[in-house]
């Protein structure tokens, strides 16, 4: 049997020759991948509801990078400091403004009409699904909404958008 001095090798080095040693004795070892460096994609959401918010969060910090804000204004202010996200989520109904509303003043924004934007809804009557087709939304989710088919439709929406 070989020693391995570890002093005279790099860490992957190392890494290959402790393998290497295991192979020999027959052993079954894992072997240690480096950690992706992975970015996470930003979801932008848009809701005054504070109960939605934290159910939001709840649901989808895991696997992105939440941006909250509280009314389609301060969205708008935040898009407009340069920063872009890769998907929005907007509540349909605020004290002065609607997500439909919202929707098409970023579609004639120029700079940010092709962020896709998903709606979220207490509504589910025909009237205000219609309401939302020239809107150009990704997608439409009713409150309450079920948590699997939220991230199954962000996921189709940023799916679609990458190819």
């Amino acid at each position: 049997m070989a020693s391995i001095n570890i002093f005279d090798l790099t860490q992957d080095r190392f890494i290959d020759q402790l393998y290497e040693e295991v192979a020999r004795r027959n052993l079954i070892l894992k072997r240690i991948k480096k950690p992706k460096v992975t970015t996470l994609q930003t979801i932008l959401i848009i809701d005054h509801e504070w109960n939605i918010l934290k159910l939001l969060y709840s649901v989808l910090s895991k696997d992105y990078n939440l941006i909250i804000k509280n009314s389609p204004i301060s969205a708008f202010q935040w898009i407009a400091s340069g920063k872009e996200p890769a998907l929005i989520i907007c509540e349909y109904k605020f004290p002065h403004f609607t997500g439909g509303e919202f929707v098409q003043q970023l579609r004639n924004s120029g700079f940010h009409g092709s962020i896709p934007v998903i709606i979220l809804s207490d509504a589910e009557d025909l009237e205000h699904k219609i309401s939302l087709l020239p809107c150009d939304v990704s997608g439409t989710v009713s409150k309450p909404f079920n948590p699997v088919l939220l991230t199954s439709t962000i996921q189709k929406v940023l799916y679609e958008c990458t190819t």
